[in-house]
């Protein structure tokens, strides 16, 4: 400082000057003796405390402080003061106005010219809002923690030399690196050397355009192994406004590629079942149209035999268009199964035991060189099922595997147990059908043979799709059928070169009403009178689209002694029946003919008083419901030979015909 006299100062000017500053500024000055009391404090001081000279001189410190901070503060000035050393410490006081504030003090020793302690000096700083701003912002910055840490992505950020200065909850959790270990570490001391090596280079890119920002997908390491992350980094200033850090955000992307992969084979579930339902669609009605072919086919060619001499060609003839009508019908019958259009007299047994009686007739499906080996739960719970489309399921399963192996020696195993499909094999089934809340019945033919490679086992239902020769029939189009007409669930497994395993669940509890067979006596309606046939003979209404079915019956009829009316649809069926019903003793109707089908046409007879029994013919099921509602109803499958519908009707004739 420059002397006083150079400057052109007196003594009193620069006194007054020093004073002036004292008295003004924001720091109250103090000054004790060697024993720790107060001497002097500063007008800054009065001010501020709210008292005049003599009431602060006069008013004990600790009185002032709050009770909390008295035993530290104290210990601290006095040690202090003791000493000879200087002092600091923390703590609120209260002014005159009864307002506490926050406040730090500091004071120095100062000494006697002699040297003696002669006490401290010091300054006071209030620093009340400071404290109140600094607590406002760390609980802003305790909030945005707590926002970063709830978030469902990774958050961090780094300096320039790549070292950790903050990491979220997320991100803990998903590199399994916890916050306290990793801040204050370069990325190469917490990544494997070819994950550092690109982060890296990716932090070295952001910082050299830092007006754009960078995005890429990558695999990182986590708890679970590698998982894709889309990462987002951004250059952002540091608290000094100048030096660079890099924020980045990496969301975990399993759960959407999990979900975009569950979307993908749903669509590709709902395009297989689609296409296998037109597919379905196709089969069902050309298998219609077939059945009604063949039952004219079938039918004429067993009118015409009794007119043929034995031995004569044209009766050898006849019996080889009967024979290959016969064929045909089964072809028909499994384009109905694949169709998947209802099963036929479902009955309710032990399906374990029903397919260990046909041990014999299974064994006979496979080549010499296959070993079947049977594996049949006798607890199995009984079920509702179609024996003969059961029959027909396994069949087709015990052929496919035999001919897998391809012509050398292996092993198919039937299994028949209790069980139900996991969520996986749901998932990759054919129908996509999670099967009976009740619980199912598992078919299962595990085969050793040459297997299917993921093409060929996406295709292995499509009717008349085939690996081997050519003409060969419906095979697995069949199995999927029944699985689909007894609502279970198909699954196929099979590897190239490891084998293939086919396993069908069949719900235990029914899925519709059980029925008799379908040429079974339908007795008269409840309170009716027997129908007796009329003095000139009895009359049938002969109800179908197809002119040569509906032909076809009449002329069949007629060898029964039956008069016949014919009708093309339902409602001409109604016209006639309300035109003849004295003589009407029985109705033959197909079930599905345009303008009324057949079920809509009995219940209309029905409302109108008719007791007759009625006969429908169907290639498919009927309404479940309708044989138990009404037991004058019977059922006749088609194709059907003149014999079956001869002895239908008289079945129907026994309890009207007199003891």
């Amino acid at each position: 400082m420059p002397d006083r006299s150079e400057a052109g100062l007196s003594l009193p000017l620069l006194d007054r000057a020093l004073q002036r500053l004292v008295d003004e500024a924001p720091l109250h000055l103090w000054l004790t003796d060697g024993e720790g009391k107060t001497l002097w404090a500063s007008a800054s001081w009065l001010a501020f405390s709210g008292r005049d000279r003599a009431s602060d001189l006069a008013t004990s410190w600790a009185a002032r402080v709050w009770p909390e901070d008295v035993p530290r503060v104290w210990k601290l000035l006095t040690e202090g003061f003791a000493a000879h050393v200087p002092v600091e410490a923390e703590y609120r006081i209260q002014r005159a106005d009864g307002q506490w504030r926050r406040v730090i003090t500091r004071g120095v020793p100062h000494f006697a010219d002699d040297g003696s302690y002669a006490g401290h000096v010091g300054i006071t700083h209030d620093f009340t809002e400071l404290r109140a701003h600094e607590d406002r912002v760390t609980a802003l910055a305790e909030q945005q923690r707590m926002i970063l840490d709830h978030l469902r992505v990774a958050v961090f950020t780094v300096d320039r030399e790549s070292r950790l200065r903050f990491v979220n909850r997320t991100y803990e959790r998903a590199f399994n690196q916890q916050r306290d270990e990793v801040v204050g570490r370069v990325v190469h001391e917490v990544f494997p050397p070819d994950v550092s090596d690109a982060l890296l280079a990716e932090n070295a890119r952001v910082l050299e355009s830092p007006e754009s920002p960078f995005e890429t997908e990558k695999d990182m390491p986590t708890v679970d192994g590698p998982r894709p992350f889309f990462v987002q980094k951004i250059a952002i200033p540091d608290a000094d406004g100048v030096t660079p850090l890099i924020c980045g955000v990496a969301t975990d992307l399993s759960a959407v590629r999990a979900a975009e992969a569950e979307r993908m084979q749903m669509e590709r579930r709902l395009q297989q079942a689609m296409r296998l339902e037109s597919l379905g669609m196709l089969a069902g009605g050309i298998a219609h149209d077939f059945n009604n072919l063949l039952v004219g086919i079938l039918g004429n060619a067993e009118l015409a035999l009794p007119d043929a001499p034995e031995g004569s060609p044209v009766r050898g003839a006849l019996e080889r268009i009967a024979d290959a009508s016969r064929r045909a019908a089964e072809i028909a019958g499994q384009m109905r199964d694949y169709a998947g259009r209802g099963t036929h007299g479902l009955v309710r047994a032990n399906l374990a035991e029903r397919v260990g009686r046909m041990r014999e007739s299974l064994a006979r499906t496979l080549p010499p060189e296959a070993a079947l080996v049977l594996d049949l739960d006798p607890a199995t719970p009984p079920s509702d099922f179609d024996p003969e489309q059961v029959q027909r399921l396994v069949a087709h399963l015990l052929t496919n595997a035999g001919e897998a192996l391809g012509g050398a020696a292996g092993e198919v195993r039937l299994r028949v147990c209790a069980g139900s499909p996991t969520p996986e094999e749901v998932d990759a089934s054919v129908t996509g059908d999670p099967g009976s809340c009740g619980g199912d019945v598992l078919i299962e033919v595990r085969d050793t043979g040459c297997g299917m490679d993921a093409p060929t086992r996406r295709r292995a239902c499509e009717p008349f799709f085939t690996t081997r020769f050519a003409g060969r029939g419906l095979g697995l189009s069949v199995v999927l059928g029944v699985v689909r007409a007894h609502h279970g669930t198909l699954c196929i497994t099979s590897t190239p070169g490891a084998g293939t395993t086919v396993r069908a669940w069949l719900p235990i509890k029914p899925v519709a009403h059980t029925r008799a067979a379908s040429t079974a006596h339908a007795a008269p309606l409840p309170g009716a009178a027997p129908d007796h046939p009329a003095p000139h003979g009895r009359t049938a209404l002969v109800v179908d689209d197809e002119f040569s079915v509906r032909e076809l019956v009449v002329l069949a009829l007629q060898q029964a002694g039956y008069d016949s009316i014919p009708a093309e649809d339902g409602r001409a069926a109604v016209a006639a029946w309300e035109a003849h019903r004295d003589r009407i003793t029985l109705v033959i109707a197909d079930r599905t003919m345009p303008n009324l089908g057949g079920e809509a046409m009995a219940r209309e007879l029905r409302r109108l008083g008719a007791t007759v029994p009625i006969v429908l013919m169907s290639g498919f099921d009927t309404d479940p419901g309708m044989r138990v509602s009404d037991p004058a109803l019977s059922f006749l499958d088609k194709p059907f030979s003149v014999t079956t519908l001869l002895a239908t009707v008289r079945a129907l004739e026994a309890p009207s015909r007199p003891a």
